[in-house]
Order: structure tokens, then C-alpha cells, then sequence
């Protein structure tokens, strides 16, 4: 890179140093990101005011049996030992367990942030909100509900259709 300025070339393998220096923090922050997700997803989209009494009346049954099946299916997805600090291996199967309990572990963890510092996720209502019957609501739009078929049936809204079986057929006999 002769073309460039001397000032710009040291600005430039400054950067690339700094890159190369910074590299384990990037892969230190970019291991921990599942972690810092599912803490951030436990903590601000779990009520656990309201799970913890659940869990206590037997929820962590299905719960724990579902963690068990994930790393199950994932050992079978995914086959493969662990290495450890590079002179031991987590066989297959325990090592997927011990991450998704730490992954439990971590959500437990932000349930306990909720609890020590009071503060609990807004709650949004997912179900439509009920219909009132404190005003009058009436059923006619302005329209005959008359379809021309000459007999009635309740469409369940409080009023009467009138239906015949003719369809405009002209059934007179000559």
C-alpha cells in the first residue's frame, strides 16, 4: 500500500491490531449472546410472580421433562463429544443437558432479578377484550335480512331469517 500516506498506512495497521487484539473479546461476547438472550427473554417476558406459584404446584415436572427431551433430541441431532479445556470430553448427550439446565438456570436467575428488585413485565392481553351489554346493540343494519326463501331460522344473534326452499324456482302447476 505505498499509494497511501504514511499517516494513513499507521492508522490502518493500528486498526488491524486492534481487531486482532480484540478478536477473543468478540468471540467471549458472541458465546455469551444465548445466554444474555434467554436472560433478557426470561426477565422482561416471563410474569414470574405468576409462574412461581405454578412451578411450585408441580409445574417443574413437564417443565424438567422437557428440558430433558430438548438436550435428548439435540444429542441425537447433533452428535459429538464436548471437549473440555482441552484435555477432558463431555460425552454426548450430558454436555447438551448441562446447557439447557444452565439455560433453566439462567431464566430461574431472572426470575429472582424480578423478585429482588420488584419489578414485573407489563401485562398485554392477547385475548380480545369482552364484548359489553351495558348499551343497546341492535342487529339491524339498515337492510332486510330477507333473503326472498319464505321461512325463518336463528343465525344465534337474536334475530329470524326468512329462508324458503323455492330458490326462485316457480313451482305452480298448470
Amino acid at each position: 500500500m505505498s499509494y497511501l500516506p504514511n499517516w494513513f498506512q499507521q492508522v490502518f495497521d493500528v486498526l488491524i491490531l486492534l481487531l486482532h487484539l480484540l478478536q477473543p473479546v468478540f468471540d467471549v461476547l458472541l458465546f455469551l449472546l444465548p445466554y444474555a438472550l434467554g436472560f433478557a427473554f426470561c426477565l422482561w417476558g416471563i410474569n414470574w410472580q405468576r409462574m412461581r406459584p405454578a412451578l411450585r404446584a408441580g409445574a417443574w415436572v413437564p417443565l424438567t421433562l422437557l428440558l430433558v427431551l430438548v438436550a435428548l433430541a439435540w444429542s441425537q441431532i447433533a452428535p459429538r463429544r464436548l471437549p473440555v479445556f482441552g484435555i477432558l470430553s463431555a460425552p454426548n448427550f450430558w454436555w447438551q443437558l448441562c446447557y439447557v439446565a444452565i439455560l433453566a438456570g439462567i431464566g430461574v436467575f431472572a426470575g429472582w432479578v424480578q423478585d429482588r428488585y420488584g419489578w414485573v413485565p407489563p401485562e398485554i392481553a392477547v385475548e380480545p377484550p369482552a364484548h359489553g351489554h351495558g348499551h343497546s346493540h341492535s342487529h339491524d343494519h339498515g337492510h332486510s335480512h330477507s333473503h326472498g326463501h319464505g321461512h325463518s331460522h336463528d343465525h344465534g344473534h337474536g334475530h329470524d331469517h326468512e329462508h324458503s326452499h323455492d330458490h326462485g324456482h316457480d313451482h305452480a302447476h298448470h
